[in-house]
């Protein structure tokens, strides 16, 4: 019998080193093309993670704290200056309420903030994120906390990630600094960088969609909410400008409104704001899309004017809190 399971745990062992060899050797562009998947591991990129979270990890007490997925990437952290408040923006792509659970697990309590402003997209509430978790995971310096996020995420992709930057990373440069500017954007100090797309000459085309939110994005999101809400902390929830493409062919965006109000009436939230509608009437708004929901430079700066304007009263009583 003890032959017999000592043979068992000696293939077993050889099967998963012989998976691990395989996950390295996704490093290797020739062997790669024989395997059947791919694992892409990412650092720093045009979306500066690698900067951000490197910032994040020293930054201690901000007073508005800025959460979401690429969406919420658009709020400029230096609009806030003029109110003599510091902000982080520590949105990241595709980030879903699970992803963002990990990150205030993360860095909650050392950016102590009195603020929350948090994008919210449907489409980040109908999946995992497995595309966010490969990119945090790929850019941490401190890996720790990541094993709840992954059971979360559910995806054998997002393991295979995480177990080869696990393999990867004591061989990595330890004092690695990315660069803070591309030809697509410039990392400012404070978790946002400013983007440098062009609006396209034709206008992307969409047929109906649907987002269906996960009973588990729920769940965390509303639990996180609830974490906030007993920490004193106030959230209020945003929903970025998006094109007419976008809005004309979302076709349950009003139910997902409709929670969000619920949310506020409830008390979880301080409040929704919807800003679909300011760019209406503007004869120049197809140029502030250079997708059919992501901003261009200009539609930006519309953005976070109507956005600040908005909270202006919020952000005057919120400067004269010690």
């Amino acid at each position: 019998m003890n032959r017999f399971l000592i043979k068992v745990t000696a293939f077993g062992t050889s099967i998963f080193l012989l998976f691990l060899i395989s996950i390295l050797a996704t490093e290797n562009k020739f062997l790669s093309d024989f395997l059947s998947y791919k694992i892409p591991l990412t650092i720093g990129a045009s979306s500066h993670q690698w900067t951000r979270q490197g910032e994040a990890d020293t930054t201690r007490n901000v007073d508005v704290l800025i959460v979401g997925s690429s969406l919420a990437q658009s709020i400029d952290v230096r609009n806030f200056t003029k109110y003599k408040l510091r902000a982080f923006n520590l949105a990241s792509g595709s980030q879903s309420p699970i992803q963002t659970s990990y990150l205030f697990d993360k860095y909650l309590d050392s950016f102590n903030p009195k603020l929350v402003i948090w994008d919210v997209h449907a489409y980040t509430f109908a999946n995992t994120g497995v595309e966010s978790t490969i990119d945090l995971l790929s850019n941490c310096s401190d890996c720790g906390g990541m094993i709840s996020m992954l059971f979360k995420t559910n995806s054998s992709l997002a393991w295979k990630s995480y177990l080869k930057r696990m393999m990867r990373k004591p061989f990595e440069e330890k004092n690695y600094v990315a660069p803070r500017e591309t030809k697509l954007s410039k990392y400012i100090t404070g978790g946002y960088m400013e983007m440098y797309f062009e609006a396209p000459d034709s206008p992307e085309k969409m047929t109906n969609f649907y987002y269906h939110g996960l009973d588990l994005q729920k769940k965390i999101f509303e639990s996180e909410l609830k974490s906030l809400k007993g920490k004193s902390i106030s959230v209020i929830l945003v929903n970025s400008p998006k094109s007419d493409e976008y809005i004309l062919n979302f076709q349950n965006q009003q139910d997902w409104f409709e929670y969000y109000t619920y949310l506020m009436k409830q008390g979880l939230v301080e409040g929704f704001l919807n800003f679909n509608e300011v760019f209406s009437g503007n004869e120049e708004k197809n140029s502030f899309f250079y997708d059919i929901a992501h901003l261009t430079p200009e539609g930006i700066k519309n953005y976070n004017t109507a956005l600040i304007d908005s909270i202006s009263e919020r952000l005057e009583v919120l400067k004269k809190v010690d």
